[in-house]
C-alpha cells in the first residue's frame, strides 16, 4: 500500500479504540489501512497528535475526516454496512447526532470499552450466517414436510368436493365476483387449473416433495418455491380451515426464504423483524384487548383447562399454585412485549433473548397440542444467533450460482417489510387502518401473504365449552360421535396430537364460542353424519352406528372442567360435565 491508500488513524494506547479498530480490520481486510498513532506520526508528520487522541482519523489522499465521519468511510467499504454511512451522509440530522454520540462515548473510553466487551466478548468478530441458513432452510423443509402431511389425509373431507367447505364452490363464488383475470392474483391458487381432488392431493404431494428437496439440500431454491407455492395454493382455497395464523406464519417464512441465498444479510434481518413482529404482537393484542385475565394476571388460571386441545401435561400444569401462575403470566408478557427489542441489538443480549423465548415456546410446546406452530417460531430464533454461536454445526450454505440485483432489492424488499409490518403494529396500537395509499399497497400484496398480522391470546376463554354431536334412531337414546381428539368422553385421556394439527376437532373448539349461523360447514357436517358420508366419518374418531346412519342427529352444548386431584383419583377422569343448552336441533332426512 502507497500513502494515499485509505488510512485509519487511531489511538494504540486506547482500549476501546483497539478493540473496534480489530473488529474493523476482521471486516474490511486489505481494503483500509489501520495505523496507531505513533506510527502514524512517523508517516503523516503533520497530522496533530492531541487531536488524534481524541478521534479516530481517515485519510485518502487529500481527504482528512475525523470522529463519526471517519466511522462511516471505513463502513462504506463493508457489504452489508452501509446503510449508516449513507444516513450519515444524506439524512439531515444524522451527521450531527453521531458526532455528538461520538463525543460523549470518546470521553468515557474506559467505561465504553468495558460495556464493548460486555455484549460483544473479549472480541468482536464479523457475524456470519451460513451455518444459521443451513440450519434453517432444513427446519423449515421439515415443518413444510410435517404441514404438508398433516393437511394431506384430510384435505379432501374439509374441502374436497364432498367436503364440508368444498374448494370448488368456493372457487365459483369468488369467480361470479370477480369474473376477469385479476381473480388469479386475488386468489392465487393452482385450483383455478382444476378443481378437483386430485389437484388437492396433488398440491400436497408437490410441497411435501419440494420439502424433502429442502432438507436433503439438493436444488434447495427449487424445493422451498414449490412449498410455498403449493401451501399457498391450499391456503387460498382452504377458507376457514386454513386460515389459522401458523398458516400465515408458514407462508410468511416461505417467502422470506427465497431471498436467503439471494441476499442473505437482508433475509437474517427480514427474520428478525418477522420474529419481532410475532411476538411483540402477541404481548400488544393481551393489552390492547383489555381482556380483564390478563390485566389482572389470572390468564394462566385458565389458559390450560381451556385452550383448544390440551395434552397429557396440560392438566398438571392447571394445578400449579396460583401465584406462580401469575409470575409466568408476568414473565410471557415480559418475554413478549420487551425482550423483541434485543432481537436486534449486541451478541449477547441476542442470547439472552434467545434463550427466554425458547424457554416459553417450549413451555407452551410441553403443556399444549399446538401442532408445527412453536416449532416454526423455534427455527425462527436461529436468526438471533451467528455462526459462531453454532460452531457445533460444519454444514454451511453452498454459494448462489447467480447474483441477484441487491441494489434493487434491498431498498425495495426491505422497505416494503419495515412498512407494511409497522403499519400492522400501528393498527393494533390505534384500532385503526393507516392512510389511504398504505392501506391500498396492503390490500394489493395481501394475496400473497407475504406480511401478515399477528397475536395469539388476546382474550383468555375463562370457561370450556364444547359442542357434542350425537346420534339417535328413536330421537330419544342418543349416542355420542367421538372427535379424533378434542374432549368428548370424560373418562378419555387427553391426547398427545402435535405437530399434526387435527383442523376439524381445532374449528369445532371454535364453533363452541360461537353459534352454528357462524359455522358454515357445521350443518354440512351434520348432514354428512345423517347420510353416513365416508368422507366426513373419516375427519371422526369412529361410527357409534356402523351397521346404517342415525335417523336423528342434534348437537348439545357443554360445559367442561378439569377434575380436581381427588375427583381424578377416585374416578380416573380428567373431566367432568354438564349440559348447558342445545347448539344445533334435532334434524333429520325425512326417511319413510
Amino acid at each position: 500500500m502507497t500513502k494515499a491508500s485509505p488510512t485509519l488513524v487511531y489511538d494504540g494506547d486506547c482500549a476501546f479504540c483497539c478493540y473496534w479498530v480489530r473488529y474493523w480490520q476482521r471486516l474490511t481486510g486489505e481494503q483500509v489501512r489501520y495505523l496507531p498513532l505513533k506510527q502514524a506520526t512517523k508517516e503523516f508528520p503533520k497530522l496533530d497528535a492531541e487531536a488524534c487522541r481524541r478521534a479516530i482519523h481517515w485519510i485518502e489522499g487529500t481527504d482528512v475526516q475525523t470522529g463519526a465521519a471517519a466511522a462511516a468511510k471505513v463502513l462504506r467499504t463493508v457489504p452489508g454496512f452501509r446503510l449508516w454511512p449513507l444516513l450519515y451522509r444524506w439524512l439531515p440530522g444524522m451527521a450531527w447526532i453521531s458526532e455528538r454520540a461520538y463525543a460523549a462515548i470518546s470521553k468515557q473510553r474506559g467505561l465504553s470499552a468495558m460495556t464493548s466487551r460486555l455484549l460483544w466478548g473479549k472480541e468482536r468478530y464479523p457475524e456470519t450466517y451460513q451455518r444459521v441458513i443451513w440450519l434453517f432452510e432444513r427446519w423449515l423443509g421439515l415443518i413444510f414436510l410435517i404441514a404438508f402431511c398433516s393437511l394431506w389425509i384430510q384435505v379432501e373431507g374439509l374441502i374436497g368436493s364432498d367436503g364440508l367447505l368444498p374448494a370448488k364452490d368456493y372457487l365459483a363464488d369468488i369467480g361470479r365476483m370477480i369474473p376477469g383475470p385479476e381473480k388469479f392474483w386475488m386468489l392465487p391458487t393452482a385450483l383455478w387449473l382444476a378443481d378437483a381432488d386430485w389437484m388437492l392431493h396433488a398440491l400436497c404431494v408437490l410441497g411435501a416433495v419440494g420439502a424433502v428437496l429442502c432438507m436433503a439440500n439438493r436444488l434447495a431454491w427449487v424445493g422451498l418455491l414449490l412449498c410455498y407455492l403449493s401451501y399457498l395454493s391450499l391456503q387460498a382455497a382452504g377458507q376457514m380451515f386454513l386460515g389459522y395464523q401458523w398458516d400465515l406464519l408458514l407462508l410468511e417464512c416461505g417467502f422470506l426464504a427465497l431471498f436467503l441465498r439471494l441476499a442473505p444479510r437482508l433475509a437474517v434481518t427480514l427474520y428478525r423483524w418477522l420474529l419481532f413482529r410475532f411476538m411483540f404482537l402477541s404481548g400488544l393484542v393481551k393489552l390492547s384487548s383489555q381482556d380483564a385475565s390478563w390485566a389482572d394476571w389470572t390468564a394462566l388460571n385458565y389458559h390450560f383447562e381451556t385452550q383448544p386441545l390440551p395434552n397429557p401435561l396440560a392438566w398438571y400444569a392447571d394445578q400449579l399454585p396460583t401465584s406462580l401462575l401469575t409470575v409466568l403470566v408476568a414473565l410471557t408478557l415480559f418475554i413478549e412485549l420487551v425482550l423483541p427489542f434485543l432481537f436486534f441489538a449486541a451478541r449477547r443480549l441476542r442470547l439472552v433473548a434467545f434463550s427466554l423465548t425458547i424457554a416459553l415456546q417450549l413451555a407452551i410446546i410441553v403443556t399444549g397440542n399446538y401442532n408445527f406452530f412453536n416449532l416454526l417460531v423455534l427455527g425462527l430464533c436461529l436468526f438471533l444467533l451467528d455462526d459462531r454461536m453454532l460452531s457445533f454445526c460444519t454444514k454451511q450454505i453452498e454459494p448462489t450460482r447467480w447474483r441477484w440485483p441487491t441494489w434493487v432489492l434491498g431498498p425495495t424488499l426491505g422497505l416494503g417489510f419495515l412498512v407494511i409490518g409497522s403499519a400492522h403494529i400501528w393498527m393494533t396500537v390505534v384500532q385503526r387502518l393507516p392512510p389511504s395509499p398504505l392501506i391500498d399497497v396492503m390490500r394489493a400484496v395481501s394475496p400473497l401473504q407475504a406480511v401478515n398480522s399477528y397475536g395469539v391470546f388476546a382474550v383468555m376463554t375463562t370457561e370450556r365449552l364444547e359442542v357434542v354431536v350425537q346420534g339417535s334412531n328413536d330421537a330419544e337414546d342418543w349416542l355420542d360421535y367421538e372427535f379424533k381428539y378434542k374432549p368428548g368422553a370424560t373418562d378419555r385421556g387427553l391426547p398427545l396430537v402435535a405437530p399434526h394439527q387435527p383442523r376439524l376437532d381445532w374449528q369445532m373448539w371454535f364453533a363452541a364460542l360461537s353459534n352454528r349461523y357462524r359455522q358454515p360447514w357445521f350443518e354440512r357436517m351434520m348432514t354428512g353424519v345423517l347420510k353416513g358420508e365416508p368422507q366426513i366419518l373419516n375427519l371422526l374418531d369412529g361410527n357409534p352406528f356402523p351397521d346404517q346412519p342415525p335417523k336423528f342427529v342434534r348437537a348439545q352444548t357443554y360445559l367442561y372442567r378439569f377434575t380436581t386431584p381427588q375427583q381424578r383419583a377416585e374416578t380416573d377422569q380428567i373431566w367432568v360435565r354438564e349440559l348447558r343448552g342445545e347448539y344445533f336441533p334435532v334434524s333429520t332426512l325425512n326417511r319413510p
